[in-house]
């Protein structure tokens, strides 16, 4: 986990010459798997008073249904951000920030992803224009800017979903394996990002972005 702190530290700075936003950061929390817990975690509706009180905390486990869950994960409600997801058991939620960025880290590995969901105060952290644009648009006004720093493929469409669209790359300042995905939830936009420490070997480079892609494919709103 140290060596997770220190990379945080450098994605800070590199964020920063990206146009993409850098937030306080807290310690993931482990969390139960759903599967385990005895009592659903009670739901705060998305912009109450209570809800923005707990803007740096864990988001709540639960058993509503979410699209697409692939079997063994766990579903997640984030009501901070009022939209629900899955991620694999062994990986840690963190809410962080002001606006609620929800990170996901991988608790035995190397695998960290950031989601955010777009709107008038959020996209400007990440130089998008219109809050609204068609989820492959934004993706292309998002990897520009990042493509000064390295090399990025083309925007790709995630298997079994039509809006959503993800690009792989190397951040060459950061020496990093990156994926950027912009997912349509209803009329609201999802951005996902995921950091691979770029010596990492491709074979679990591999694993890490089928991972990152099916997580944005279960994001609900």
């Amino acid at each position: 986990m140290l060596n997770k702190l220190h990379a945080l530290l450098g994605v800070s700075a590199i964020l920063v010459g990206c146009n993409l936003p850098v937030a306080p950061v807290e310690e993931p929390t482990p969390q139960e798997p759903v599967a385990e817990a005895t009592e659903p975690a009670a739901v705060t509706p998305a912009g109450s008073p209570t809800a923005a009180a707990t803007a740096q905390s864990e988001p709540d486990a639960t058993d509503a249904p979410v699209a697409a869950i692939p079997e063994g994960w766990n579903a997640l409600d984030v009501p901070q951000l009022s939209i629900s997801l899955a991620h694999p058991p062994g990986w840690e939620p963190q809410i962080v920030g002001e606006r609620g960025k929800l990170d996901l880290f991988e608790t035995e590995g190397v695998g960290w992803l950031e989601v955010v969901v777009v709107d008038e105060e959020t996209a400007p952290l990440y130089g998008i224009a219109d809050p609204g644009a068609a989820p492959r648009d934004m993706l292309a006004s998002i990897v520009e800017p990042a493509s000064q720093d390295g090399e990025y493929g083309d925007p790709q469409s995630v298997s079994g979903r039509e809006d959503a669209y993800t690009v792989r790359g190397i951040d060459d300042i950061f020496s990093e394996q990156r994926l950027f995905g912009v997912a349509a939830v209803g009329d609201r936009r999802v951005i996902a990002i995921g950091h691979i420490p770029q010596e990492t070997d491709q074979a679990e480079v591999d694993r890490l972005f089928g991972l990152f892609e099916m997580i944005l494919k279960t994001v609900s709103g």
